[in-house]
């Protein structure tokens, strides 16, 4: 019998109710199979439970919106534009905008971190397909991105004497990823929850292989039915049996 889907949210924002700890999440899954509506749900979970301050969101992919919020072309536009009232999202949409233009991906790793460094203010970034971030399988866009920062150091970033229990002290980063192979070692191995949904074929082999998943998951996920998905702590060598959803009602 499938789980609530809610009970999944909790469990993913784990680390931030424990340990004020920044959260590392990527949602993998075979086309079709809900990674952005998940992520989506994970976003709005996380600024609803006030368990980040603020979300900022990569969503470039189609010409509809796939995330809720105040709708920017990018970094550029949003100082120039700031949002105004709920909710804390920021959702930039670059050349799906009128007048739109690339996003700057560096302009926002760099946003996220100021933010926590210099005023305190923890977020989330969502990055809706790793490919826009790196010029090849496993190598950052840039040899010195910022992306490598947010990943390696960006977890813990506010003083103990400012944090408050239950909010991230960091930038968390949800990320989904067409192919298992795209992320760099670096997001790999600080990624803490990994989120399967229906996938198959070499892609599961590779983010077996990767993430060392259970085998009783790996042989799970191939009969997963559309909106059904788990979630396997990195490191973690036993899989604790729960598939979640398909329905949120």
């Amino acid at each position: 019998m499938s789980i609530h889907p809610r009970l999944a949210l909790e469990e993913i924002a784990l680390p931030i109710r424990q340990d004020n700890d920044a959260i590392r999440v990527t949602v993998m899954g075979d086309t079709g199979n809900g990674k952005s509506f998940i992520l989506e749900k994970i976003t709005r979970y996380l600024v609803a439970e006030s368990l980040v301050g603020t979300a900022f969101v990569l969503d470039d992919k189609r010409m509809d919106p796939q995330y809720a919020g105040h709708y920017r072309i990018d970094v550029a536009d949003m100082h120039a534009k700031p949002p105004m009232g709920p909710p804390p999202v920021t959702v930039f949409r670059g050349t799906k905008l009128a007048g739109g233009r690339p996003i700057d991906h560096e302009a926002v790793a760099r946003l996220a971190m100021d933010l926590c460094v210099k005023r305190a203010i923890t977020s989330v970034v969502v990055v809706d397909e790793f490919g826009r971030l790196i010029s090849s399988p496993q190598q950052w866009e840039r040899p010195d991105s910022k992306w490598r920062e947010v990943f390696r150091e960006g977890r813990s970033l506010i003083p103990r004497s400012q944090r408050r229990a239950g909010l991230a002290c960091g930038v968390s980063v949800l990320y989904s990823s067409l192919s298992p192979q795209d992320p760099p070692r670096d997001a790999i191995e600080q990624t803490d929850r990994i989120v399967l949904c229906g996938i198959a074929g070499l892609g599961l082999r590779h983010l077996q292989r990767v993430h060392s998943l259970p085998d009783e998951l790996v042989g799970a996920v191939g009969n997963f039915k559309r909106g059904e998905f788990a979630v396997h702590r990195r490191g973690v060598s036993r899989w604790d049996g729960r598939i979640y959803g398909p329905s949120w009602a």
